[in-house]
């Protein structure tokens, strides 16, 4: 049979548990390894699910990420695009190849790359301070949808909207998540487990939340 696909775009919010089951303290602390959204999603919607993403990864090499296998996605397929911050950004590596910077880490990886520290960090603090950058999200979503109009797409982000979602006046960040699923909290690994493990990403309770509320949206 040919069975249709469950395509999931994203960071280490869309990360299945079993692909970093060994280093994962959550998993241990559980004592199995929990399911995330897209599996669960996949499993009720009987879609094989084609999981694309990548931990760390930016917005950059998410929608890259795309171009290359969208000769392959097929009309009846469905697409889920979880974005990331857009503070991260990519460079050439010294092996010519592309780099995510998470300026929070970066110092940890300085003999991938030829620029100094504090030109990234520069580029950061350009980045978070100026909302323009949401309009460069809000074309690649255009672009998605226009291109791939016959297919049911999901974008939602975990990336809480800034203070100046309210106060900037060209509304940049308002006009961006205005095209996202309604943004909302779920429970953190940190919050489930009660601070023993200090992780801010989404734990069991959270995922299964996140899969019912994108399911809704999908029938």
């Amino acid at each position: 049979m040919n069975q249709n696909n469950l395509w999931v775009f994203g960071d280490s919010f869309s990360v299945p548990f079993k692909k970093i089951e060994k280093e994962c303290p959550y998993v241990h602390y559980k004592g199995y390894c929990p399911k995330i959204y897209s599996e669960l999603l996949s499993e009720k919607l009987e879609y094989n699910l084609i999981d694309m993403s990548v931990g760390g990864c930016s917005n950059y090499s998410l929608f890259h990420k795309l171009i290359d296998c969208i000769e392959k996605i097929k009309p009846n397929d469905i697409l889920i695009f979880g974005w990331t911050q857009p503070i991260r950004f990519r460079v050439a590596s010294k092996r010519n190849d592309f780099y995510d910077v998470m300026i929070a880490v970066v110092k940890h990886m300085t003999d991938m790359f030829t620029l100094k520290i504090d030109t990234l960090r520069d580029i950061t603090i350009n980045r978070n301070e100026n909302s323009v950058y949401y309009t460069e999200l809000s074309d690649y979503i255009k672009l998605i949808n226009f291109t791939l109009k016959n297919n049911k797409i999901i974008h939602w982000t975990w990336v809480e909207p800034s203070n100046k979602f309210f106060t900037d006046e060209k509304q940049y960040e308002k006009t961006y998540y205005d095209l996202l699923e309604p943004y909302k909290k779920y429970l953190l690994i940190k919050e489930e487990t009660n601070k023993e493990i200090d992780d801010f990403h989404y734990g069991e309770i959270a995922h299964l939340e996140l899969s019912e509320d994108l399911y809704k949206k999908i029938i």
